[in-house]
């Protein structure tokens, strides 16, 4: 993640301008109308995917305009995929208007004028920008034109699943070697997007429907990953394909349901052993929390990812912690006050 910008730290008569003046060199030239009030305060998050850029705000609600003689001074020919996470705003270009909620996208073209106005009854709004080349995706830039300003609702899964890749990938920290691979599959995600909104799914190559099939099973298993019931067979109906085609999205990517299953929760249980706010919580609880319901593999498991048992690695990062206690025995005591929705994921042993 690169911090772009931050206000907190500025005077007060800077904060508005510095904060136009980055939005132009990470996004595009725009100018904002109505001027906000002295106590403007904003946040800017940018990272460069590859073929891939995003950009994360959140700002005091403003009014922006891209007039045509910001596009005559400098255009770069790009398609911008605006999420909104809060507020309520207004994208106008083409003659078209679409109205955003939380959690809609929409797609705008940096070379037709265009205009965002916010909803004055929010004070903050905070959304996401996407920009991809016109020949980014497996989709004519033309029938994509069909696109513009029209608002993508949230309530669609994909787009659901399109607005939380955005946000992630634009404040998560990612190691750069990641950068290709993060770039292809949210392309992917966009292509498929935007081919069912176009109709022109069977026109996509077979490996970009994979790559978003991928991306969203990843996703619902993400979400339900303290669900220690959620075989890959439940994974797979969960998703409406079958098993074999679940285990070879996986093998496509040299890896297998049960052990991406695995691999995360470990990673999970990892984060929580070294957060000092769980210092007191028995390690049989974290384990629990993520899905591992029984002690003897958890520990083996643990131990061979990281070379330590969970115990020893805790007391090796965080010194000397409460009890790790005894392992749970009734459904109460597995299940952490804090485990996420189960709305899909998956679960393996």
């Amino acid at each position: 993640m690169n911090v772009v910008l931050s206000t907190a730290n500025l005077h007060e008569g800077d904060r508005f301008d510095h904060w136009r003046d980055t939005l132009a060199q990470q996004a595009m030239p725009v100018a904002v109308r109505g001027r906000p009030v002295a106590d403007f305060t904003a946040t800017m998050h940018a990272a460069d995917f590859g073929a891939l850029r995003t950009v994360v705000t959140e700002n005091t609600s403003v009014e922006v305009h891209r007039t045509p003689g910001l596009i005559r001074r400098g255009d770069p020919v790009t398609f911008y995929l605006i999420a909104s996470y809060q507020g309520r705003q207004q994208m106008v270009q083409n003659r078209r208007t679409a109205t955003l909620e939380p959690g809609d996208l929409v797609l705008l073209h940096s070379s037709r004028a265009s205009r965002s106005y916010a909803d004055p009854r929010w004070s903050r709004q905070v959304g996401a920008v996407a920009m991809f080349d016109l020949d980014a995706l497996p989709i004519p830039a033309s029938r994509l034109d069909d696109l513009l300003a029209v608002r993508l609702p949230a309530d669609n899964g994909v787009v659901s699943l399109v607005a939380s890749y955005l946000h992630s990938l634009g404040t998560g920290r990612f190691h750069p070697d990641d950068a290709a691979r993060l770039s292809a599959v949210t392309l992917d995600l966009l292509a498929v997007m935007f081919a069912r909104r176009l109709d022109l799914g069977a026109r996509l190559p077979a490996q970009t429907r994979d790559n978003a099939l991928l991306a969203r099973v990843q996703s619902l298993a993400l979400a339900r990953l303290g669900d220690p019931t959620l075989t890959p067979e439940a994974l797979a109906t969960a998703n409406h394909i079958s098993l074999r085609t679940l285990q070879r999205l996986f093998e496509a990517n040299e890896s297998t349901v049960a052990g991406w299953v695995r691999s995360r929760r470990l990673e999970r249980c990892r984060r929580d052993l070294l957060d000092p706010s769980m210092a007191g919580r028995p390690v049989t609880s974290i384990a629990a929390r993520w899905g591992f319901t029984n002690a003897a593999h958890f520990t083996r498991v643990f131990k061979a990812a990281y070379g330590r048992s969970p115990g020893e690695f805790r007391r090796q990062h965080l010194g000397s912690v409460g009890p790790t206690g005894n392992w749970p025995t009734t459904g109460a005591d597995r299940q952490a006050p804090d485990v996420r929705s189960q709305s899909g994921g998956p679960v393996t042993r």
